[in-house]
């Protein structure tokens, strides 16, 4: 369908797209729109956004730590002192 619709544009001086393809896109969207389940629950929203944020964290965390021997020997301090 992509090949056509580049040689049906490349053939077409005007630039319009035409009153098939727009109707098919339209259908297009319809049925996707129609397929999706709906947004998810606020308390769902709020802890993956609380999961995403803890992930941040340690992301940065740990890219701290492969790259300053500080940010490393504090961590490793932080890790023994809760052990103890």
């Amino acid at each position: 369908m992509l090949e056509t619709t580049f040689e049906q544009a490349a053939s077409d001086p005007s630039g319009e797209a035409p009153e098939e393809m727009v109707s098919e896109l339209e259908e297009t969207v319809r049925e996707f729109e129609s397929s999706q389940a709906g947004v998810l629950p606020r308390r769902m929203q709020r802890a993956l956004f609380v999961y995403f944020c803890g992930l941040l964290v340690i992301v940065a965390l740990m890219q701290a730590s492969f790259t300053s021997d500080t940010t490393d020997e504090v961590l490793g301090k932080g890790g023994r002192a809760g052990a103890v």
